[in-house]
């Protein structure tokens, strides 16, 4: 994510979460304990390096071994990562984005719901904005069987602060394969909690195949009270079975 600007979607239920976001220009961060995935960010990392220890060798193998007999550092690490703030999106292009009838029905209310298009600029998140508002990285998530433990055998830094630091990324960033049809983006903050839009703003608002005229009605006054320049669309049937379309309202 280090062009200049780019596009991520998010897909949400319409309720007062939504209507709090609209109004106050807000993204929310969840703590990693609340994400919907029970193995997402749940590796249990002394087994991870135990397992490591035994595929690594000479001064790796030691400095991970150092690992497991500093309970300290287990404590501290988990009091860090524990009050971190994740916030996800799709990354999917528009054209993957509106054929994909999962992500309506997981995360947008069974199609009832919205789905929305924010434009983010790389150099904020990455820049100033990371120090004022806590930003940690904005990356992908990859999709594996196990990255940990060849990530501890392999490059992970053996600084014990830089390793926490690196640690914290790759849970936060990496799901079971099961997931990948997400295509999902992750941006990541030091604490969790609402964040305040800055150099970010809603582009679009897209309505589901179900959405009630009343909650579209709302939607529309909020974000055009609210946000500035928003476009808004409507999902509806594709002219061949199980795709969508969309139209410009």
């Amino acid at each position: 994510m280090d062009n200049e600007s780019f596009v991520l979607y998010k897909y949400r239920a319409i309720n007062k979460w939504l209507i709090e976001s609209l109004i106050n220009q807000t993204l929310y961060f969840a703590t990693p304990d609340k994400l919907n995935d029970p193995f997402d960010c749940r590796i249990d990392l002394q087994k991870a390096i135990e397992r490591a220890v035994i595929s690594a060798t000479g001064d790796r193998r030691d400095s991970l071994s150092s690992f497991l007999t500093n309970p300290e550092f287990f404590k501290n690490w988990r009091a860090t990562f524990d009050k971190m703030g994740v916030c996800s999106f799709s990354k999917k292009t528009v054209e993957e984005t509106l054929m994909e009838t999962l992500m309506w029905a997981h995360y947008a209310d069974d199609h009832r719901g919205v789905r929305l298009k924010y434009q983010f600029r790389a150099a904020s998140l990455m820049g100033d904005m990371a120090t004022a508002q806590e930003i940690v990285t904005s990356q992908d998530v990859e999709y594996l069987d196990d990255s940990l433990v060849p990530w501890l055998v392999g490059n992970a830094p053996m600084d014990m602060t830089e390793f926490a630091k690196e640690l914290a990324k790759r849970y936060l960033r990496t799901k079971s394969p099961a997931w990948a049809y997400e295509q999902e983006a992750r941006i990541i903050r030091q604490k969790s909690g609402p964040f305040k839009l800055k150099d970010v703003f809603l582009a679009e608002v897209c309505f589901g195949l179900r959405t009630a005229q009343d909650d579209r009605d709302l939607v529309i006054k909020l974000a055009q009270s609210y946000c500035h320049d928003v476009k808004f669309s409507q999902m509806e049937r594709g002219e061949t079975e199980f795709r969508f379309a969309k139209k410009a309202t």
